[in-house]
């Protein structure tokens, strides 16, 4: 399997990041990275510019200007991907060569920067915190975005709205055999769909599944503690997922992700997005904000675990914690221009 890794990150007049001479670098990254530095120095604005330098996710558009290169490796090949923005002007360049949006887009993609997961691989301001908390509909939902199911989806609304117009219509009175007929016949057909959807959702929800429980135990460094993702309706699991979790010193029983502590929580929302981004095979995920709410103790553990996991993806962290430190690969401290 390819190993693509984050080297550095070249800003130029972009978010208030600038020196004297109007740039800063930040690198070099390794597989687990951590970024620290006083408030305000610009730990946020380095993960916004990653962010922005791969470009904007579905349906967004940044309103951040400035000039961000970063450098990647794939199979220790170096690659540097460019993006400037004046105004509503954007320009793109790879290596130097100024390309298309397009271009520029498809070869990211072609890295493991894929589009549709960007969104999934990097957390400013810590929103990464309550990614366990949605709706149980919106976990489904984002799990559903990442399968090859769009048409099966529109097939099954489109078979439930005959299904409910059909039944409407036996219902009714003076309703004939053949209307009988046709209402078996939809139902038959919503159930070949049903079937299909599901399959395809498994595909994603299972092999996560497994994952989940095995990272849930690694932050914890335990073996009684457990992570599930539980269908609210079993043979329909794209409608809705619920979170339990039996994390330390709550018994033997799986309790719901809103019952958790904060820290407790927080913990969930790493180890589903790190399982997430494992199974969908992403080069990388960061996480700003990432030290509060920890307790010396999880720290530690988590750190360790997130050192082990990075052999797997890059990590990237935005931590003042000085315990969770002690398991990074490296320490990369952003300045002020007058520290």
């Amino acid at each position: 399997m390819s190993v693509v890794r984050l080297v550095k990150i070249d800003m130029h007049n972009f978010a208030g990041l600038q020196d004297t001479e109007g740039s800063k670098t930040v690198g070099m990254f390794a597989p687990f990275t951590v970024l620290y530095g006083f408030n305000g120095s610009g730990k946020t604005s380095t993960i916004r510019a990653l962010a922005f330098v791969l470009g904007d996710t579905s349906g967004s558009k940044t309103i951040e200007t400035g000039r961000v290169a970063v450098t990647v490796t794939k199979d220790r090949k170096e690659k540097v991907f460019e993006r400037c923005k004046e105004g509503t002007e954007d320009k793109y360049s790879i290596d130097s060569v100024v390309v298309t949006e397009k271009v520029y887009m498809t070869e990211l993609e072609s890295t493991g920067f894929t589009l549709e997961m960007r969104k999934h691989m990097i957390f400013v301001n810590g929103s990464y915190a309550e990614i366990a908390l949605r709706p149980e509909a919106e976990i489904a939902e984002l799990l559903e975005e990442q399968v090859d199911s769009l048409d099966i989806k529109k097939q099954y609304k489109s078979l439930m709205r005959k299904v409910k117009a059909a039944t409407k219509e036996c219902d009714s009175e003076g309703s004939e055999s053949k209307d009988a007929q046709k209402l078996e016949s939809l139902e038959k057909e919503l159930q070949e769909v049903k079937q299909q959807r599901r399959d395809e959702f498994n595909k994603l929800l299972d092999p996560l599944s497994t994952q989940l429980d095995k990272i849930y135990k690694s932050l914890y460094d335990s073996e009684t503690v457990s992570m599930r993702l539980v269908p609210i309706t079993e043979d329909e699991p794209y409608l809705g997922l619920k979170i339990s979790c039996l994390p330390l010193h709550h018994g033997t029983v799986l309790i719901d992700i809103e019952e958790l502590s904060t820290g407790e929580q927080k913990v969930a929302s790493v180890a589903f997005l790190l399982a997430f981004n494992l199974v969908k095979k992403s080069p990388l995920v960061v996480f700003d904000e990432f030290d509060k709410a920890f307790y010396r103790d999880t720290s530690l553990k988590v750190g360790a675990a997130l050192k082990d996991l990075a052999s797997e993806m890059q990590i990237v962290v935005v931590c003042n914690d000085k315990f969770m430190r002690r398991s990074a690969d490296s320490k990369i401290q952003i300045k002020l221009e007058d520290e």
